[in-house]
């Protein structure tokens, strides 16, 4: 029997990536974002022959995986399926939805990290000098570089020294260095990346903060400092959790009923809401 290593959702439909590297996808899929043009419920993805899934992320309604070659062991190709009237699948031939995963290689080397947001994604490998690729809809500079039409393959404008780890929100998109600095580009209406009202959407910009952990949600963003939860950006539903309905640039701390900073270990975030985990 085949364990879960992790679990992906769009906006109407779930998958999940096992430990044997297959990826089983349910829920709707009017735009193929199930990977099969079948009705029956948890239908297997069909990856690529000689491949398996080594990473797993979903935006609204596309998934994209990486995988690892079963000859070599590299981890270095892509394969997206779903909706692709925005390049989401990062597919030069086209912009049909697909049910059979399109691959693509993004030239990054060993790719360890990867990260879709509404209608994009971006994936971090070993490669010196082009660590970092972005592909899919670009209208609000999600994509690191500025604003255009959709873009399959392209290198954000970010520094890539010391990147350990890839977030992506609806719209916006971080990384975080080894030493906990943040960086992060794309829509910024609602302060969810904290840049100045006069940068140009697709500019980066670095959080003077450290961050242990973040987490991007539609339109707001939240980081973990020593256990302490600190969220800004749009708060019209209560997501920065601070009791308000305002939004904020400054981060606000998760704070209990006694007054004091509640703490946790690990954080996620869905559209308008967050939940963190003490574990």
């Amino acid at each position: 029997q085949q364990r879960a290593l992790s679990v992906a959702g769009g906006l109407k439909h779930t998958c999940v990536l096992t430990d044997l590297g297959d990826v089983f996808c349910w829920g709707a899929n009017d735009r193929l974002q199930r990977g099969t043009v079948l009705a029956e419920d948890q239908p297997k993805v069909t990856l690529p022959a000689n491949t398996r899934a080594k990473a797993l992320a979903c935006g609204i309604e596309h998934c994209c995986a990486a995988l690892e070659d079963k000859s070599t062991g590299l981890v270095g190709t892509i394969a997206c399926w779903g909706a692709n009237d925005l390049l989401q699948l990062n597919n030069n031939n086209g912009m049909a939805d697909s049910a059979t995963p399109l691959t693509s290689n993004p030239n990054l080397g060993a790719i360890s990290r990867l990260a879709c947001g509404g209608n994009f994604c971006c994936a971090l490998g070993s490669a010196a000098g082009n660590r970092l690729a972005c592909w899919g809809d670009n209208m609000v500079g999600q994509l690191g570089v500025d604003i255009s039409p959709s873009r399959t393959t392209i290198q954000p404008k970010v520094d890539t020294t010391g990147v350990v780890e890839l977030y992506a929100g609806g719209a916006h998109a971080c990384v975080r260095r080894q030493s906990g600095k943040i960086s992060c580009w794309g829509f910024n209406r609602y302060d969810q990346i904290r840049a100045p009202v006069s940068d140009a959407y697709g500019a980066v910009h670095d959080l003077t903060e450290a961050f242990d952990s973040i987490a991007l949600g539609l339109h707001h963003s939240c980081g973990i400092r020593g256990q302490e939860v600190h969220c800004w950006g749009r708060n019209q539903a209560g997501q920065l959790g601070n009791g308000v309905a305002h939004r904020r640039a400054t981060p606000q701390i998760l704070m209990g009923s006694s007054g004091s900073a509640l703490l946790f270990d690990d954080l996620a975030s869905g559209g308008y809401h967050s939940c963190a985990v003490d574990r």
